[in-house]
């Protein structure tokens, strides 16, 4: 949607002094090429909003943000192309408005600075590493290099020759973040990798071919060795004869896996087993080494065409809508995309992006067709600029979407499309990297808490996509819609949800908020985790409903660390509830499962303590059984609530967690409190002030004893109180 403004130079003459405009209006341009616009509060009056403006053909201004923030004093518009620009700061009072303006250059800022070496991932104890790496840029002499976060204290960097020197003391596995800075243009690079210790260095090398013999390049070899209570996973890529080699790997039992490059051939470990625990182990004793021959075979040929149709909400054929097929592979990490019994091993640099295998756009009917690989899993997603999005089954949220098998029987596939809504309501925010807040594309989730009075009701979503470098936008959002945001990045990091103290992995921790013009700034840190090992940890998710289970889709599950609390792995449940958490390293996790709208009855503590493929403590099955939290209705008429309702906690008994919510007809000061039946106050969950509308508050009893509990919510004015059981 767009809004155009003509002749808006000539209205700010009218303006009489009470009313004036921002003050010291300001463009500059960040390192990511954004335009951050700055500016000092208007004196006098305060005003009711400010609405930016932008135009690079004057005198017709386009509407980008309205601000409903009266101290906003920034704003970043975070999608423009090099060329010359005007901007307007119009500050609306009552009954009008005062208008600054500024002008900027946007020149093209891109990161030109890249690392073309791949790391030494191995290395020596009491020996030096040595890694000299390469950088692509326009001028090599502009560049400073440096480490970011964790890295050994001994580590150095040769300034001039671009090497990295250490001399390791003892076994282990440390991570490092190689850092190389445009000085001039001031654009970084990432290197990312983490650094094997050995202390009984062994080689592995060998080869990767198709099954005629011809050497397949570029293929990935997972090297997984295990022993001593931790798994060391050693990467190496094939050069063009289809030749790997690893040295200063640990002596041990491995399993190798090969990561063919291509679709055609299928990958396998060693040697021909299309799972871990049919793998060859071979023990390597210090000193020795290791040749080991892949043999991938070709997947099968045969194609069959899928056809279907795209409509919109009144049956009308839809134009040109985009219908993307996604293979399985290139897609979330859904319950499906991996077996319990054979881990994908991610490597810890992989930032996996959505690559549509087919892409196809629909004729004039509203209809398209597809030749896609029989056997092969899809999931599918409808695409056109003025309606939603959604994928195969009218889903609108990518982690409940479900994979459809390509056969002879698949019948025609019906997208209905509803319209986008238009309105000013626009959010943008970026998802960076926790440990070195470089931004990363991710899938981001629009969560609305407004559903229906009562347990079940229908939860709305929208998702988009954020570009390379983390950024995100959702536009024409409904007015005062309540919602929570997720963040659900690819490869080696953990989907979080949006909370303006930290991300959190829990619904019910995090930030809501209300669409009202333009938000900024919803940024989402992504934890990175560790996918060194071989064990996994999977199983079903179900709810109670009609007097049966029936499977939950699209639930968060996720491996804890017992004791530092890090988050090891994660997985999303399937349309028939499964999961696996594949690549754990043997250990103690406590497994959590999320999903706005439930709780779990119980997070287990789960021990992995395997020695090898076929060691039965590998693999741990962990069912969850979610409850329906009662959902409160915040939208329409009701999003503002009428009076101060404290509402029973539910679910009810409960063990160990359980959800309280409350409703606040205005903004004030509010204290929720939970005590003891001794009347001993147990802990205090809210005392601040906060605006009128309706929170969900989780409440972990996890360290409490069976027992009745009072719950009491104080305002200026009243006092309410209700009794809950914890029934361990």
């Amino acid at each position: 949607m767009k809004s155009w403004l003509i002749g808006f130079i000539l209205v700010v003459t009218t303006f009489t002094p009470a009313f004036s405009q921002v003050q010291d209006l300001a463009a500059t341009q960040d390192d990511n090429g954004n335009v951050v616009l700055t500016w000092d509060l208007p004196t006098g009056q305060v005003p009711i909003k400010y609405v930016i403006y932008r135009t690079n053909s004057l005198p017709l201004f386009e509407k980008l943000a309205t601000l409903y923030t009266a101290t906003a004093k920034s704003y970043t518009d975070y999608y423009v192309l090099p060329g010359t620009y005007y901007y307007a700061v119009d500050a609306v009072y009552s009954d009008t408005s005062a208008a600054a303006f500024v002008s900027i250059s946007v020149v093209e800022k891109t990161a030109s600075i890249a690392f073309t070496s791949r790391p030494l991932i191995t290395a020596i104890v009491n020996k030096t590493y040595d890694y000299p790496f390469t950088v692509s840029a326009p001028d090599i002499d502009n560049l400073k290099y440096s480490f970011e976060g964790s890295h050994p204290d001994s580590m150095v960097i040769n300034q001039y020759d671009r090497r990295v020197y250490w001399v390791p003391r003892k076994i282990g596995y440390y991570p490092v973040t190689l850092v190389a800075t445009d000085t001039v243009n001031n654009v970084s690079a990432y290197q990312r990798f983490a650094i094997r210790v050995a202390n009984k260095p062994v080689i592995i090398k060998g080869t990767v071919k198709s099954e005629i013999g011809t050497p397949l390049a570029n293929a990935e070899v997972r090297l997984s060795q295990t022993g001593n209570g931790t798994t060391f996973t050693y990467t190496a890529y094939t050069d063009s004869s289809g030749n790997f080699r690893v040295e200063n790997a640990q002596a041990g039992k491995y399993y190798a896996y090969a990561k063919s490059p291509v679709f055609m051939f299928s990958s396998q470990w060693y040697k021909n087993a299309s799972s871990l625990i049919d793998a060859r182990e071979n023990n390597i004793v210090q000193g020795d080494s290791l040749e080991l021959s892949f043999i991938l075979t070709r997947n099968f040929d045969a194609k069959t065409t899928v056809s279907g149709s795209v409509v919109d909400s009144n049956g009308t054929a839809i134009r040109n809508a985009a219908v993307s097929f996604i293979r399985q592979r290139d897609f979330l990490r859904i319950g499906d995309t991996t077996n319990r019994s054979n881990p994908y091993l991610f490597s810890l640099n992989e930032d996996l992006q959505v690559k549509a295998d087919t892409v196809v756009l629909t004729d004039s009917n509203g209809t398209f067709s597809a030749r896609l690989p029989l056997g092969t899993k899809y999931y599918i997603l409808c695409q056109h600029k003025d309606f939603e999005d959604r994928y195969y089954d009218q889903s609108a949220n990518p982690l409940e979407a479900r994979a459809i098998v390509i056969d002879t029987t698949s019948g025609p596939i019906t997208f209905a499309l509803p319209y986008t809504n238009s309105s000013d309501n626009r959010i943008t925010g970026k998802v960076t990297q926790q440990e070195n807040g470089k931004g990363i594309p991710a899938d981001i989730v629009l969560i609305q808490k407004s559903v229906s009075r009562g347990a079940g009701g229908t939860t709305t979503f929208r998702f988009s996509k954020s570009d390379s470098s983390g950024v995100f936008l959702f536009s024409d959002l409904p007015d005062s819609a309540l919602y929570i945001l997720l963040a659900a990045p690819r490869g080696a990091h953990a989907p979080m949800y949006y909370r303006s103290s930290g991300a959190t992995r829990t619904w019910s921790k995090a930030d809501s908020f209300y669409t009202i013009g333009t938000l900024q700034n919803l940024d989402v840190q992504v934890p990175a985790f560790a996918t060194e090992g071989l064990g996994s940890i999977w199983g079903r998710v179900l709810t109670f409903s009609g007097n049966r289970y029936i499977p939950v889709t699209g639930v968060l599950i996720y491996a804890v660390h017992s004791t530092k609390g890090t988050i090891e792995g994660y997985a999303i449940s399937d349309s028939a509830g499964w999961y696996s958490i594949p690549s754990l390293n043997p250990n103690t996790y406590t497994v959590y499962a999320d999903k706005p709208g439930y709780v779990s009855t119980s997070n287990p503590n789960i021990v992995l303590s395997y020695s090898g493929s076929s060691d039965p403590t590998r693999i741990q099955e962990v069912n969850f059984y979610l409850v329906p939290t009662p959902r409160i209705s915040s939208t329409g008429k009701d999003i503002i609530p009428g009076t101060l309702t404290l509402h029973q906690n539910f679910p009810n008994p409960f063990n160990p967690t359980t959800v309280i919510s409350f409703t606040l007809p205005r903004r004030e000061f509010v204290t929720l409190s939970v005590y003891s039946a001794y009347g001993q106050v147990v802990k205090t969950l809210v005392s601040k002030e906060q605006p009128a509308g309706t929170y969900e508050i989780e409440f972990d009893a996890s360290n409490l004893p069976s027992g009745v509990y009072i719950y009491q919510l104080k305002t200026k004015n009243r006092i309410l109180t209700k009794r809950m059981i914890l029934a361990k």
